[in-house]
């Protein structure tokens, strides 16, 4: 990591890897869900004061559940059962801090879901959906969201083959870097961020650098190093604050 920029950072390490980030429409909160022990557990981030807020540790009886949706209350998550169709699932509804569900529906499937709510397939007639209170599971008549819209910017993906490319090879030439197969770009509060790979004792690594306008280099980390292949929205930025993962295990808030 380049100590060269005075840019806020906060790394925080998980007790295991971190398999999913999900920021609220605000912009204002992250839950992350890793991985302890093999066994699901959750944070709750609030990405203002750079603070964890809220927990949750399941049990083994809830391994690869799969957040899909979060609040200050509750955490909602989702496993599939069936491999033989995507479409059937498990939901789990937690309160945080309480391993012990306060909803739960099997061979279901989430529709939609808002604020408190979520709709999924009616369970006796056919072709019909019903809305539910995440927490209890009680019918709903109607739902009132209004926070559809999302503060988070995720990068576009320019492959090698794309013309835009040569200008990645520029700007990180000047870093005596060569990169290949892909970089991801967004540029967000007047700072240039790139995600690229190169082949660093013939294995593939991934690595992230933050420039300013005018191209001078300011930070530069590993993402993750002796890949197999390329992956996708490798970093975020919600709320003017750039969030990505570095070695598996450790959340990377940057205040841009």
């Amino acid at each position: 990591m380049s100590t060269e920029s005075p840019l806020s950072h906060l790394e925080l390490t998980t007790a295991g890897p971190i398999l999913y980030m999900l920021p609220d429409p605000s912009g204002q909160h992250l839950t992350l869900e890793y991985l302890d022990d093999n066994i699901p557990a959750f944070y709750l981030v609030n990405l203002t004061t750079q603070e964890i807020t809220k927990e949750l540790s399941l049990g083994n009886d809830y391994q690869n559940v799969v957040l899909k949706s979060f609040s200050n209350e509750y955490v909602l998550t989702q496993r599939f059962s069936d491999q033989n169709n995507p479409n059937s699932v498990e939901i789990f509804s937690f309160r945080w801090g309480d391993p012990n569900p306060t909803f739960a529906q099997i061979d279901s499937q989430i529709l939609d879901h808002g604020a408190g709510w979520i709709k999924t397939p009616h369970p006796h007639f056919q072709g019909k959906t019903v809305l539910m209170d995440v927490l209890t599971g009680e019918v709903l008549s109607q739902v009132n969201d209004k926070n559809k819209t999302t503060e988070t910017r995720y990068p576009t993906a320019y492959s090698d083959q794309s013309s835009y490319f040569t200008w990645f090879e520029k700007l990180l030439n000047q870093q005596d870097l060569m990169p290949v197969k892909s970089c991801e770009f967004l540029k967000e509060q007047k700072k240039l961020i790139v995600s690229y790979y190169v082949i660093e004792n013939k294995k593939v690594s991934n690595y992230l650098s933050i420039f300013d306008e005018q191209g001078q280099h300011l930070e530069k980390f590993l993402l993750a190093d002796g890949l197999k292949g390329i992956g996708k929205d490798t970093f975020f930025v919600c709320n003017n604050q750039l969030i990505f993962v570095t070695g598996k295990s450790t959340l990377n808030v940057i205040h841009l």
